[in-house]
């Protein structure tokens, strides 16, 4: 699911609290938002201006910014206006804000609340990131929302839904990805655990070795510590791509294995299907062609045929395609 949110990495600077996407070496991808914030000389957010904001407010339009499909501009289209006065006060009853807010997200609002005060005088809001409100004519930071779902239930409750049905379903891909990596959690070697929050921290300059090391010494019996791993890098069938940390280093720590050990595992019989499943994947893995490509050679056709018969059980095009492409094209 492409969303907002789903990408966001926070950092302190200057005591402000920054949000924006990653890019390498862990820094901010700053936009053209960056600048109008650093020079603005407009307040910080406060309540009591939506308060007084309410009381002057006599229509309400929401848009959206919409990307269109050829042109991939962004345009504005307008949704719905609302001219209701106590339909509009709930509005602003949503939009309660924390003080002090020293908040700013390197991301634009996808829905758009304009506010037509008596006097004609507009001031958009931005609902962003589904945490915060931008309002460029009123505030130099965006203000933090005491309770983000509060919008999310008005504009659901105005007929606008998309943006309570994308949050259900981020909510719902967030819970199983926590379950998913609690079930690796229980499956996996302790010291494989132990490791992660590092690895996490910084996985290029990260020492693999470390981790086997400390595995052999919970586990002595190399043979097993290579089943397991395969077994737990198997462990969720469903999609190869897009791998989660806790995946990719169980990947890393088998690419440092000597290949007569990583063999002594492919020829063993009876294997588990997760065993099975962490074999296939781990001869497709762009890692391991780029850095140990040579050893497809060493391993037999009756494995690789076995590894195949298992894929094929299962039905997965896709994988099916990128194993005969990747593994049985070097035969």
């Amino acid at each position: 699911m492409k969303s907002w949110f789903k990408n966001l990495f926070k950092k302190k600077e200057n005591a402000v609290e920054f949000h924006g996407k990653k890019v390498g070496g862990g820094a901010i991808l700053y936009d053209d938002t960056y600048k109008t914030f650093v020079e603005s000389t407009l307040a910080e957010p406060k309540q009591t201006d939506l308060n007084q904001l309410a009381e002057v407010t006599q229509s309400v339009v929401i848009s959206k910014n919409v990307r269109e499909k050829v042109s991939r501009n962004v345009v504005v289209v307008k949704i719905l206006e609302i001219h209701n006065p106590d339909v509009i006060k709930t509005l602003f009853t949503s939009l309660g804000i924390m003080e002090p807010s020293r908040y700013h997200i390197f991301a634009g609002g996808q829905y758009l609340i304009d506010c037509i005060q008596t006097n004609g005088n507009v001031h958009r809001f931005e609902y962003v990131d589904f945490t915060a409100i931008r309002c460029k004519t009123l505030w130099k930071y965006d203000g933090k929302l005491k309770n983000p779902l509060a919008p999310m239930h008005w504009l659901h409750g105005v007929g606008i839904s998309e943006p309570m049905n994308q949050w259900l379903e981020y909510n719902n891909e967030t819970n199983t990805a926590k379950r998913r990596y609690e079930s690796w959690k229980s499956c996996a070697l302790p010291p494989l655990a132990d490791f992660l929050d590092d690895y996490v921290k910084n996985p290029e300059d990260f020492d693999v070795a470390k981790v086997f090391n400390s595995i052999k010494k919970f586990v002595p019996d190399e043979f097993e510590v290579v089943l397991r791993l395969f077994g737990l890098y198997g462990l969720f069938s469903d999609n190869w791509n897009n791998a989660q940390m806790y995946e990719k280093l169980t990947a890393e720590v088998l690419m440092i294995i000597d290949f007569q050990s990583l063999n002594k595992a492919f020829c063993t019989q009876p294997l588990t299907t997760n065993q099975k499943e962490g074999m296939a994947r781990f001869l497709c893995d762009w890692n391991f062609h780029q850095k140990r490509k040579s050893d497809l050679t060493e391993v037999t056709l009756d494995v690789k045929n076995m590894l195949l018969e298992h894929l094929l059980a299962q039905g997965d095009e896709e994988k099916i395609e990128t194993f005969k492409r990747l593994v049985l094209g070097c035969v």
